[in-house]
């Protein structure tokens, strides 16, 4: 019996551990440090394999899903959301925000919202009637599917929604922009410029989300005649571009051409001396001085919030056009071009 005891002591212990863990891996992701995010949320996830902690699993792989889909790799998070879908066969509480989650977000960083209604309709009868402690941003299925549904034209999930958390604040952005999307649809444009600048504030250290947002809200606020769209989606479509998003980036041109706010024409290559004789775009430098400066694909990938898998093909690209064997070579040519500094 003693030895029962202190058995289940030290897995106590070790589920803690997971568990802050876990909440690391959160604190990161919200806070947009996505390459962190990822390696607390993959190392919290061996040891919640390796000692049976069948609920953390489930968590961590819904977390590493939304991870992934908040850096815009679609497929792969889709595929992710189905593992974490399966590991939460017999938690049904669990199961629409560890696979719902990153679902909805990879098709919104998508931009198909189509896909993402079609993910919240077939989560809906999942839900519980009031909602539910999950840990922050699987717990924001609710909000984002509340967003999700405000601009595909539905209601239902804003309405009648006051038993949301008032701690929970990135529920309570969430809701807040669903409900200006719906006050704006109805008229009543101040409370829903209002409604929205509360929530967009909220979401401020969290940029991808913010900016989806922003995107959305800028269309219906357009369509509808309230609050400043051109203001949201030009900062939108700076955040997209940085993260060479350019479905969404595009999408946010053209709907500030249709709010009467063309996008600034940006500095082309040609007109900065760091890409003289290079022909590379501005990522593709972006990535070559990294590079120079020693880091790896994956640690560029996390400083320029994209995947590994990109930045694999961009390196390829600058090779390509640059006549160089290796990384070696690339990074004496970057040096040569003041793209970094010469190291000493």
């Amino acid at each position: 019996m003693q030895e029962g005891r202190e058995l289940s002591l030290e897995l106590g212990a070790l589920a803690s551990l997971v568990e802050f863990e876990h909440t690391l891996a959160t604190d990161y992701l919200l806070a947009d440090e996505l390459t962190a995010a990822d390696s607390c949320a993959e190392h919290a996830l061996t040891e919640a394999r390796r000692y049976g902690l069948a609920e953390l699993e489930a968590l961590l792989l819904g977390l590493r899903a939304t991870i992934t889909a908040i850096r815009g790799d679609r497929e792969r998070a889709e595929g992710q959301a189905v593992e974490a879908a399966e590991s939460a066969q017999r938690l049904p509480l669990m199961r629409p925000a560890v696979s719902g989650t990153p679902l909805v977000f990879a098709a919104l960083l998508d931009d198909d919202l189509e896909t993402a209604n079609a993910r919240v309709i077939e989560a809906r009868p999942q839900l519980p009637g009031e909602i539910v402690f999950w840990p922050p941003f699987l717990g924001s299925f609710y909000g984002v599917a509340a967003v999700v549904q405000a601009a595909a034209g539905a209601c239902e999930l804003v309405q009648g929604r006051d038993w949301v958390p008032a701690d929970d604040v990135y529920q309570q952005s969430s809701f807040c922009v669903a409900k200006a999307i719906v006050a704006g649809r109805a008229g009543d444009r101040e409370r829903a410029a209002a409604l929205f600048n509360e929530g967009d504030a909220i979401l401020a250290t969290v940029p991808a989300v913010r900016a989806v947002y922003r995107r959305y809200a800028g269309e219906a606020a357009i369509a509808d005649g309230w609050g400043e769209p051109a203001t949201w989606l030009a900062e939108a479509e700076s955040c997209f571009e940085r993260r060479e998003n350019e479905k969404l980036a595009r999408v946010c041109r053209s709907l500030l051409r249709l709010a009467g706010n063309p996008p600034r024409r940006r500095r082309t290559a040609e007109q900065d001396h760091r890409y003289a004789g290079l022909e590379l775009t501005t990522r593709e430098a972006d990535v070559l001085a990294l590079l120079a400066d020693g880091l790896t694909n994956r640690e560029i990938a996390g400083r320029l919030y994209l995947s590994p898998r990109t930045v694999e093909k961009h390196v390829e690209r600058i090779l390509s056009k640059t006549g160089q064997v290796n990384r070696t070579a690339l990074a004496t040519l970057a040096t040569e071009h003041q793209l970094v500094k010469p190291r000493t």
